[in-house]
């Protein structure tokens, strides 16, 4: 998980680095 997540989250445009949950809920994963 994190960088993964960060990946994924350029693909949908939504970056949030600070917010490694975030990302998390935005990609699903």
């Amino acid at each position: 998980p994190g960088i993964k997540h960060t990946i994924r989250a350029f693909e949908v445009g939504q970056i949030q680095i600070n917010n490694p949950d975030a990302i998390c809920s935005i990609t699903g994963v």
